[in-house]
């Protein structure tokens, strides 16, 4: 990672010791190129988030848990509230150019400096790269959050950002990362003790994805009742999580709840659940409804 040193501006200055990490940013805009883009990991930025945040931020990844979670972060260190008051809030396919640099550059009365974020904003940024190009160089001092799927290295934008703002890399991390977030996180969001062996066994059961490990992380924080989690724990509270939300969307659905089949199928694309995954079951549902149906007509008909 590219190392900034004090005084560097905006510039991100990281200390890994021990699997921490130390984080400043400096009060001044000046800029400096470098070879290396100053990216931060989702999973380092969601442990240890930023003392303070530079004007432009970008969230860039696959992974729409670590997205969301990124944002978030950076919104709670800017000074905005656990409610979201001082945040606006876009979507990248309407939002307007100007209505977003005008927003971010209002003065907030109340909540400090003035959040903006713009959500799936790869058609944004595309539309707008050289007019944000000159944004980065001389930005108000509210903060302006870019979520996208794609930041390619190859633009000016991306080599703005590197120099005098701040980007959080949310790509899917490697195991070995994840068991190590896995009890930081376990310690900073549920003040509970994950065991090695647990998160282990956590990762074979559930897979390396960030949103489902997170849901059952909370799940067995709660079981465990502020005490340590081990394996045992999570032989007891852990299946096959993808297969079992699957079968209860499919329930809620026949059941004509809803409102709950859909959230539940909104978790498991959050959570990067395959899509034909997902109608596999629904579609063996309906073959047997439809052989059932069969029957029973040709019952009556007989």
């Amino acid at each position: 990672m590219y190392r900034w040193k004090r005084g560097d501006g905006w510039g991100l200055w990281a200390r890994l010791a021990g699997g921490g990490c130390g984080w400043y940013l400096g009060p001044t805009m000046a800029r400096q190129k470098s070879s290396k883009a100053a990216s931060v990991p989702a999973l380092e930025l969601l442990v240890r988030p930023p003392q303070s945040v530079p004007p432009v931020c970008v969230v860039f990844g696959e992974d729409a848990f670590l997205r969301h979670e990124a944002v978030a972060a950076l919104c709670r260190a800017a000074g905005a509230n656990t409610a979201g008051v001082g945040v606006a809030r876009y979507e990248g396919e309407t939002a307007s150019l100007g209505d977003v640099l005008a927003e971010v550059r209002t003065l907030s009365l109340f909540c400090g400096r003035r959040v903006v974020v713009v959500e799936d904003a790869d058609q944004f940024v595309s539309s707008h790269r050289p007019q944000l190009e000159k944004y980065v160089e001389r930005p108000a001092e509210g903060v302006l959050i870019l979520a996208v799927e794609r930041w390619p290295a190859t633009t000016n934008l991306y080599a703005a950002v590197a120099a005098a703002g701040l980007a959080v890399s949310c790509d899917k991390p490697p195991a070995a990362q994840l068991k190590a977030w896995l009890a930081a996180w376990a310690k900073q969001r549920y003040e509970v003790t994950l065991s090695a062996a647990a998160a282990e066994l956590l990762l074979d059961l559930v897979g390396q994805e960030p949103g489902i490990l997170h849901q059952e992380l909370g799940k067995l924080a709660a079981a465990a009742g502020g005490s340590q989690i081990g394996p045992e724990l999570v032989e007891r509270f852990v299946g096959s999580w993808r297969e079992r939300t699957a079968w209860d969307m499919i329930a809620a659905a026949l059941e004509g709840r809803r409102t709950e089949a859909i959230d539940l199928l909104q978790r498991l694309l959050m959570a990067g659940a395959d899509a034909l995954a997902i109608l596999a079951p629904v579609g063996y549902t309906l073959r047997v409804l439809a052989a059932a149906t069969r029957h029973v007509e040709q019952s009556e008909a007989a």
